[in-house]
């Protein structure tokens, strides 16, 4: 059975598209082709690897019988990054998380709803002496806070999808072993240091 990823954003948030606005703003987010804001596949299989991985050196999988069960774990789902001849894909398949199907219709019946997505936020480095440095006016456009899902998948074709399931007993023990880690996933995108992209993401079966 696929799942959803749900991505419940709770303030403003920013995952730059590395263009320019002009004199609309410095950074603009990342959009679809319809102009609406979504969260890019490796952004969120990135999310995900880190949250794992961070679990696993914790060692929240490990047994008794297999102290290494969380590393193990990790490589299948997400695979080896390194040099050409280290690389290997993981089991796990994301798509991007985007709006809802009815949200996206919505919107394309009534395009003006768009604007609302977004909006422009102004920030100023400060000197020494409390004054704003001249030049350092920045505009960055960012995404309010909404929910966007994306589909997560187990390829059951790949190998490493068979070493999972000698891992551990069931595929319903895999999805069990993601879900532990979502916990760990606060924040994404940028200045999250100041507050922006603060989110929760659970894990729901395709169809619930």
């Amino acid at each position: 059975m696929n799942h959803q990823l749900i991505f419940n954003l709770h303030s403003d948030w920013h995952i730059g598209s590395g263009e320019q606005g002009g004199s609309y703003a410095d950074a603009l987010a990342i959009k679809c082709p319809q102009g609406l804001p979504y969260i890019p596949g490796k952004s969120v299989k990135g999310l995900l690897r880190e949250a794992f991985r961070v679990a696993a050196i914790h060692h929240w999988f490990d047994t008794q019988d297999n102290k290494e069960l969380g590393e193990h774990l990790l490589h299948c789902l997400f695979g080896h990054e390194g040099t050409q001849a280290e690389f290997s894909q993981g089991a796990l398949q994301l798509t991007n998380a985007t709006l809802s199907a009815q949200e996206q219709c919505a919107i394309r019946q009534q395009p003006e709803f768009r604007q609302h997505l977004f909006r422009v936020i102004n920030s100023t480095a400060i000197g020494q002496y409390g004054v704003a440095k001249n030049g350092s006016l920045r505009a960055m456009e960012v995404a309010v806070p909404m929910t966007l899902g994306a589909q997560i998948a187990l390829n059951r074709q790949h190998g490493n999808y068979q070493r999972l399931l000698a891992l551990l007993d069931n595929e319903q023990a895999i999805w069990t072993s993601l879900e532990k880690t979502l916990v760990l996933i606060q924040n994404l995108g940028a200045k999250r240091q100041r507050g922006f992209g603060e989110v929760s993401v659970s894990l729901t079966p395709e169809g619930v």
